[in-house]
């Protein structure tokens, strides 16, 4: 993950965006670049979108890719999350290229390059968005998850869950998700 060190105007990150190959972030005025993930990540990204996707059938839900843009409000910004889960058909703001406007969770693997900037800034963006009611961070390390859960007040409630016995409970949707079965076949990223 790099960061450019020039201002950049939304149009000029959606023009960067229309001819690239590479994905990136834009966040106040800042252009990021997206690395790849390991092996580890996306092994444990895939079981993630196969467990959402069968929670979570359409049409009354639909679980969005890492290649979904979300855009948040103030500061404006566009980010890819690992994996985002809607109500619906979401609704979406057409620029050149089309971004998810109301995700209703949004799901990050963890890794040494981009750890500090999703516990941090992205995280007090992405928990900005009105619609949003979890966020959950996922480690490659170890069996674990972060989670944030708005709670009525308005509030985030964090919890983190360890081990294969853990669940992580998303009660307004009715559902708990197993780590055992998020990390079954998964080799763990060494440390």
């Amino acid at each position: 993950m790099s960061t450019t060190t020039n201002r950049y105007t939304v149009d000029e990150y959606f023009e960067v965006e229309s001819t690239s190959e590479e994905r990136h972030e834009y966040v106040d005025g800042e252009i990021i670049q997206m690395g790849g993930g390991s092996y580890s990540h996306n092994h444990i990204l895939m079981r993630l979108y196969i467990i959402l996707a069968r929670v979570f059938p359409e049409p009354e839900f639909r679980v969005c890719g890492e290649s979904t843009r979300v855009r948040v409000g103030d500061p404006v910004s566009y980010l890819f999350p690992d994996a985002t889960l809607i109500a619906g058909r979401g609704q979406l703001e057409e620029r050149p290229l089309e971004t998810l406007l109301d995700p209703l969770a949004i799901f990050e693997i963890l890794s040494p390059s981009t750890e500090r900037y999703n516990r941090g800034r992205k995280s007090e963006l992405y928990r900005s968005i009105d619609s949003l009611q979890y966020y959950v961070l996922i480690s490659q390390d170890e069996i674990a998850a972060e989670y944030f859960s708005r709670q009525p007040d308005g509030q985030w409630l964090q919890q983190r869950f360890v081990g294969v016995d853990a669940f992580v409970p998303f009660e307004s949707l009715n559902w708990t998700l197993s780590l055992a079965e998020l990390y079954q076949y998964v080799q763990l990223r060494p440390e």
